[in-house]
């Protein structure tokens, strides 16, 4: 940059043409911007679900057992902070393009609105496949950009306590999921009421000794109300 702020006013932009024509911060540049993330999304799933994807995957999940399957760990590393950098760059570039200037300040603060993000979405949307969680952070960081602007509507807040907010905004995101009534609503959602669902008999003398029980036997209750009963 050369400066702590560049205007980018005068200076040819992927927004020129949408600023030039007066639809930059209208519903047609929300579209086009909606458009490009959609297309991001397509692109994200389907390179996670290459080898090379679910490699990158194993490792951040356990990279022991993914060492034991084969995968180059460090490799996948690099790779990682290597897309991560890239994505952190593109968007930041894309940001500044469309506000019309950069300034050496923009990324203050940004590590916590990602985790906040992240954090929100997999509150509201469970985690799955993998389709659901790219989803799931894009919904959370729109929630979270919800929430912010609805703070600076409230009469008497003040915008210089934005980083208290965002930080109360991530406790909150942290603390809701833990709570036992989301904890049965999310236990509710995942039960498949047509699917048997297991039970267990007392264990014999070897699984309690070895403090293992299975179960042996199966209970499926069909709209009837007679249960069928397994073995």
């Amino acid at each position: 940059m050369g400066k702590a702020n560049l205007p980018l006013l005068r200076s040819d932009t992927l927004f020129s043409g949408l600023r030039n024509r007066g639809l930059l911060g209208t519903w047609t540049s929300v579209s086009i911007l909606l458009v490009m993330i959609i297309v991001f999304c397509l692109i994200t799933i389907w390179f996670l679900s290459t080898n090379l994807g679910l490699a990158l995957r194993a490792t951040g999940d356990n990279e022991q057992m993914a060492r034991a399957q084969g995968v180059n760990t460090d490799m996948a590393k690099l790779i990682g902070l290597a897309l991560s950098n890239g994505l952190v760059s593109l968007s930041g570039a894309l940001f500044a393009q469309y506000q019309g200037f950069s300034d050496i300040s923009m990324g203050i603060g940004l590590i916590v609105a990602g985790l906040a993000s992240v954090i929100i979405g997999t509150a509201f949307l469970s985690k799955g496949r993998i389709w659901v969680a790219v989803v799931s952070v894009i919904v959370g960081s729109i929630i979270y950009r919800v929430i912010l602007q609805a703070a600076l509507l409230v009469p008497g807040f003040n915008p210089n306590d934005m980083k208290l907010l965002s930080a109360v905004i991530v406790v909150l995101a942290l603390l809701i999921p833990r709570w036992d009534i989301v904890k049965k609503f999310r236990a509710k959602k995942n039960v498949s009421p047509g699917l048997p669902q297991p039970v267990w008999d007392a264990p014999d003398a070897e699984e309690s000794e070895s403090g293992y029980s299975r179960p042996v036997k199966t209970v499926n209750k069909q709209a009837t109300g007679k249960e069928a009963t397994n073995a």
